[in-house]
């Protein structure tokens, strides 16, 4: 028949030749494999090759030269400390600056609170800095000062910034640990220096002379420009307490002659409790008299 083929009698058919007919294919499959791989990896080596000369052509060249070193958001620090702290100068190539780097050696300043430094292409470096607020000194054997959030920051001398109150009758332990905020004794403090900012005190937190923690009264204060030399506030309702003594200053001032009280003690909301500087005879100034 047509189209079929013919064996002769006798004859074998050669298998050998089809097989190897059969496995060509796979030989170039397996070549051409090889081929990408290769290409692959060298395109890769071109390209790595091309970003190293790219890059030290960056960080060598001149035309990225930063011509402004700019520092924001200091008051305590000048802009030559960040810039030797940071290590920039102007000048220097802005792709040369290892920003992170940077940032860490800005943030082993005692002021600093937060650091942010990042390029401005193609010739500047911005530094943002956030200082830190003192809001009082803490006498630990030695004194150091504390931000709003409790931390302690700076290690200063005896009688620098005396125009910070100072706490004492506190330990190391006090001011320990992350959730140190949560205390007693160190949210008892917090909440009295922060009252002004609230609208809840009669007095400036800065007109504070000395804030003693005594571990059974609670807080007791010393206080400038006041007629009234120590005041005990004792362990919460700050806002309630002040209120009455801002009623006791009213009455004092109407007083002739003026009348000064050696200590006053508010630790009780029901009543308080005032000793004249004259006499040291106590008294009590109940609540209808306030």
């Amino acid at each position: 028949m047509a189209g079929k083929k013919t064996v002769q009698p006798g004859i074998r058919e050669n298998r050998y030749k089809k097989a190897r007919a059969r496995s060509a294919p796979e030989g170039s499959s397996w070549l051409w494999t090889l081929f990408r791989v290769l290409s692959g990896a060298v395109a890769i080596i071109a390209m790595s090759l091309v970003f190293v000369f790219g890059y030290d052509w960056a960080t060598q060249s001149d035309y990225f030269g930063a011509e402004t070193v700019e520092v924001h958001g200091i008051r305590r620090l000048s802009e030559q400390q960040v810039r030797e702290a940071a290590g920039i100068e102007n000048g220097v190539n802005i792709f040369s600056v290892n920003l992170s780097t940077a940032r860490r050696r800005l943030m082993a300043l005692d002021w600093v609170a937060g650091a942010e430094v990042r390029r401005q292409f193609p010739e500047s470096i911005i530094i943002r800095i956030r200082e830190h607020e003192p809001v009082a000194r803490i006498d630990l054997g030695r004194i150091f000062m504390i931000n709003p959030k409790a931390e302690i920051f700076r290690e200063v001398g005896e009688g620098a910034f005396s125009d910070l109150p100072i706490i004492k009758g506190v330990n190391y332990a006090d001011w320990q640990g992350l959730e140190v905020r949560r205390t007693p004794v160190v949210s008892s403090v917090m909440a009295v220096l922060g009252l002004d900012r609230k609208g809840h005190s009669v007095f400036n937190t800065r007109s504070i002379e000395q804030i003693r923690v005594d571990r059974d009264l609670g807080l007791v204060l010393q206080i400038r420009d006041l007629p009234i030399k120590q005041i005990r506030l004792g362990y919460g309702h700050y806002g309630q307490k002040l209120r009455r003594l801002e009623k006791v200053l009213v009455y004092l001032e109407k007083k002739e002659p003026p009348v000064e009280l050696e200590k006053m003690d508010l630790g009780n909301p029901e009543r308080i409790v005032a000793r004249p500087a004259a006499d040291k005879q106590s008294q009590t100034i109940r609540q209808k008299e306030a």
